[in-house]
Parts: structure tokens; sequence; C-alpha cells
């Protein structure tokens, strides 16, 4: 969802912004209503590269992430039909940057991230009733060794495995800064996956008989510089 929902925003703002004429684009800021959106950092460091295979409906989409311990900012790197657009969430600056490079040019658009939304995974549907949580065997994933957990309710049932033998973890990308509340289900049900790094997980809707299940799989971590200018 959070995949698709980039991408429809990233499209929807692109196109807004080309049918100006491309005016103001450059500007170094952009206003979204009554709130200014802060121009994007002229350099941004990291540390890790995470690369995730997702399945669902049958189709898999691969996706790049990056990640630097202790800072608000992670990375996304995709390249469909030879556009090569990268990603930039810029949690302190509440912003989400897009870096598009084509046959045409470079260009970016920003948009307003809204980190307080009542909507997402932790604080709404997921908590409409109390999870059971499970411990699974351990299993080692691409070399390392990740507890199991099995959290489910009336509804979802998730399969997760996580590992605590890299330098990044949930802390790091959710909540680098520690001044906003991680996701209340890790923090209520299983503290020590804070510390964790998500290396595999299942969903499965219960309620839903055509629902199919999503697969997130980690196939790649490297602890490898990137610098994006």
């Amino acid at each position: 969802a959070a995949e698709k929902t980039v991408t429809r925003k990233s499209a929807d703002k692109t196109s807004e912004e080309v049918s100006k004429g491309m005016d103001g684009i450059f500007s170094g800021m952009e206003k979204k209503g009554d709130n200014k959106i802060s121009a994007p950092d002229h350099f941004y460091s990291f540390d890790y590269h995470y690369k995730m295979k997702m399945i669902m409906d049958e189709h898999s989409l691969k996706m790049d992430y990056f990640f630097k311990p202790g800072r608000d900012y992670a990375g996304m790197a995709m390249n469909q039909n030879g556009m090569k657009m990268f990603l930039v969430f810029d949690y302190n600056k509440e912003a989400m940057y897009s870096f598009i490079s084509g046959k045409t040019g470079k260009m970016y658009t920003s948009t307003s991230l809204d980190l307080d939304t009542e909507n997402d995974w932790a604080n709404d549907q997921y908590n409409k009733s109390d999870y059971t949580v499970t411990n699974l065997p351990n299993k080692t994933i691409l070399g390392y060794s990740c507890k199991g957990k099995q959290i489910e309710n009336d509804q979802w049932k998730f399969t997760m495995y996580y590992t605590d033998e890299v330098g990044i973890s949930f802390q790091n990308i959710l909540n680098a800064s520690k001044k906003r509340n991680s996701p209340s289900v890790l923090s209520k049900y299983f503290k020590d996956a804070e510390d964790g790094l998500m290396l595999y997980m299942k969903s499965v809707d219960k309620k839903q008989k055509d629902y199919k299940a999503v697969t997130m799989e980690c196939v790649d971590l490297d602890k490898q510089k990137h610098d994006f200018s």
C-alpha cells in the first residue's frame, strides 16, 4: 500500500508540475495549502543498501532501500521504463522528495508527509483486537540468525523474522530521532523487535477469502556507502 501510494503521489505531483510548464519546480520552496515544504538537503549519505522483494497477487516487485543509522531520512530507488527515480523520505522536514532522471532530463518534486496520520497500520485496523504472539524457531536468512514471531488476531496473521546482527533496526528506519513513538504493535507485543531488522514477513487476511497473502523478503543486505546529491 505504501509503495502504491508513493508511486501515485509522485505521478500526480509530476503531472501537476509539468502541466504548469515546469514553473517553480526548482524554486527551492513549494507551497501546499498554507504549509511550505522545505527544500531538500543538497546531500544525503547512506551506509546500508537493503533490497526487498514483495510478492502480491502473483506479481513481484523489487525495491531498493537505503538507510543510515541515527538519521531522520531514508532513501528508495526505482527504475521503470528507462526512467530512474530516487525517493528521499526526510522525516525531519516532513517531506518526500522525488528525484527523476530520464531521456528528457532531470527534475524533482516534493510532497508533504503526514506523519501524524491516524490511518497507519500501527494505530488503526491492526489494533482492533489484541494479538496473540507465538515464538517461532530461529531461522537463518542471508547468513543472519533471525528470531521468528507469529502475530495473530481475529482478522490478521503475520509471520515475521528479524535479526539483531546488523547495524540498523526498526528504530533507525521508523524513529531515528526518538521524538516519535514507534509502531505500537511492536512496542506492545515484542519490544525486542525494535532493535532488530525485518528480513521476512508474510501477512494473511483471514476474513477475506479472495485475499492473497503478501510476502516481503529481504533478498540482499549490504553495508555499502551510497551518497546521493
